[in-house]
């Protein structure tokens, strides 16, 4: 996690501040280090590990966006890749009339192609895709 200039200021004022109402007479620099701190765990700016590493599964989480052309219950959102694709593919089989399928990476998404059953050959491109969205990400790092 890396913070921006004002959010810096905010952390090293509140060390400063701590350390500038610190009377070191008679006590062990760990004093010092202990009442920084607390100082910054009151100011809201001191998170365990634990803590910070939720966060950061929270901020980076991708659902997968499955979306199947003429599907009465879609698009849909799921947690994995594969889960987006099996529901494309429940479609896909009900209307295959023995043709052959798979998924083809497009980019970051995956689109489903017809292809041929001796070679997997891609012949056309199929009615399905899945297109992961992060969450969190939207316009980018500040």
């Amino acid at each position: 996690m890396s913070l921006n200039d004002h959010e810096l200021a905010t952390v090293a004022g509140t060390i400063a501040a701590a350390a500038l109402g610190f009377n070191m007479t008679g006590r062990k620099p760990s004093d010092l280090y202990k009442a920084i701190a607390e100082r910054l765990a009151d100011a809201g700016l001191l998170q365990s590990p634990e803590v910070a590493a939720d966060h950061e599964r929270l901020r980076a989480r991708t659902l997968y966006l499955a979306d199947y052309e003429g599907a009465s219950d879609g698009p849909t959102l799921w947690t994995t890749e594969a889960e987006a694709t099996a529901w494309c593919d429940g479609y896909a089989r009900s209307e295959a009339r023995g043709r052959s399928w798979d998924w083809l990476a497009d980019g970051a998404a995956v689109q489903m192609v017809w292809v041929r059953e001796v070679d997997d050959a891609a012949l056309a491109e199929g009615p399905g895709r899945v297109t992961p969205l992060v969450a969190g990400q939207a316009g980018g790092e500040r």
